[in-house]
């Protein structure tokens, strides 16, 4: 429900007071008389109540919108158990957080609730989450959080854990508490004007503009980040935020000339600033999404590529599957795989990682495994020293498992 002011809550039950009274009189002049009334009161209706600052945890999209409009198009997403937002209803439908994120108008019209508008939206999400939780929501939502767009439009930081060099009994030493306390100071007195404003339902907003040297700045970095897009580039790995990088730097500077209540426009020691912390969160994101590392398609698919062809060396030994054409892999393996760019990337990252070759062959390329890298992956038996002698018959990648075989010929793998 919308919030109202106790002038809103009053005015809207003697609308409702009326209403009842004209619908029920069945004399005209009377009747008349309360149409009079109502209208009179219709016209001293108080101006719309506005919460301020709304904040959410969890949420449905109907629900987070109403709140939205009804502050003023301003709310945030904050929640120090992030794993309750990403395992809830939050996130959803990313395309809401794409579209809000570029500032554009939000409909959801529904025949039960109504339609809610809101226009110019400001949304901040921040989350603290743990590793496995994260992990959680990249697996379910992986593709579509990043083919969407919705992860390059955040800035991600991967922070150390501090656990043995926090102070026991006191103050560390390792933190600067000074700093900690002016930031607190400056973000309470932010909050404070910020809600001011938000309540406030004749300010106006006022535009933020780049002096000549933060724009030069800005028209650099721009340029730097298209250069590092190309496949040889720095951030090619990482080209969804490095191409928003820009941006994000740019949005950066205007929240910092107003968290420390800088005059003026937006100077070029800010723009500075906030291209450097941009670098930063550009690594955090690449050392989070970029190739390889644990959160992209080629890690993903990879390390199902390496699970398969684990199990295909458990059932029908190390002779059998060392050496196939690449073409049956891409066949027979993982269905994530038989994606050409998916599958090329996943392989190109196993030959990396040095658990297979790839040569070419008349007939097409052929992959051979890497003895070393996959022993410690499987069961002893499957690394038999001797290939036994028996022409092996097709299923799948391939063979007969050695130790079945042996049953009937005599032969049992030795180690």
């Amino acid at each position: 429900m919308k919030p109202k002011s106790p002038e809103q809550a009053a005015w809207d039950a003697e609308c409702k007071r009326l209403l009842k009274k004209i619908t029920r009189t069945s004399c005209d002049e009377k009747a008349k008389q309360l149409q009079a009334q109502y209208r009179l009161h219709v016209g001293l209706r108080p101006k719309p109540f506005l919460p301020g600052l709304r904040e959410f945890g969890d949420t449905t999209t109907a629900a987070f919108l109403e709140g939205l409009a009804s502050s003023g198009g301003t709310a945030i997403v904050i929640a120090d158990e992030g794993g309750t937002v990403t395992g809830g209803q939050t996130l959803a439908h990313l395309a809401w957080w794409n579209k809000a994120w570029d500032g554009t108008t939000l409909n959801h019209d529904r025949l039960s609730s109504g339609s809610i508008v809101v226009e110019n939206p400001r949304v901040v999400v921040f989350l603290a989450i743990q590793p496995e939780p994260f992990r959680r929501f990249f697996e379910k939502n992986h593709y579509m959080a990043r083919e969407s767009g919705f992860s390059c439009r955040g800035l991600w930081a991967y922070v150390e854990s501090t656990q043995g060099y926090r102070g026991v009994g006191g103050h560390s030493a390792n933190r600067p508490y000074s700093a900690i306390k002016q930031f607190q100071r400056l973000r309470h007195e932010g909050e404070t004007r910020s809600n001011e404003i938000l309540r406030d339902p004749d300010a106006t907003r006022q535009l933020l503009r780049l002096t000549a040297g933060a724009t030069r700045l800005r028209q650099q970095f721009a340029t730097e980040m298209e250069l590092s897009l190309r496949p040889d580039g720095a951030y090619a790995d990482v080209r969804d935020q490095a191409s928003k990088a820009a941006e994000i730097a740019t949005r950066m500077a205007g929240v910092m000339h107003c968290f420390f209540q800088l005059d003026g426009d937006i100077d070029e020691s800010t723009m500075r600033d906030a291209i450097s912390l941009m670098r930063w969160h550009l690594e955090e994101y690449r050392r989070l999404f970029g190739e390889p590392n644990q959160y992209s398609h080629a890690f993903e698919d990879a390390m199902k590529l390496q699970d398969f062809l684990v199990k295909e060396i458990n059932a029908h030994g190390w002779f059998g599957v060392s050496s196939f054409q690449r073409s049956r892999l891409r066949t027979f393996g993982p269905n994530q795989s038989r994606d050409p760019k998916r599958f090329d990337a996943a392989v190109d990252y196993l030959v990396k990682q040095g658990a297979m070759d790839e040569v070419c062959v008349k007939g097409g390329a052929r992959i051979n495994l890497v003895r070393e890298y996959f022993a410690p992956l499987v069961n002893e038996f499957s690394m038999a020293q001797h290939k036994p002698q028996i022409s092996s018959l097709s299923s799948g990648l391939g063979f007969q498992q050695p130790g079945q075989l042996g049953q009937r010929i005599g032969y049992w793998p030795s180690i």
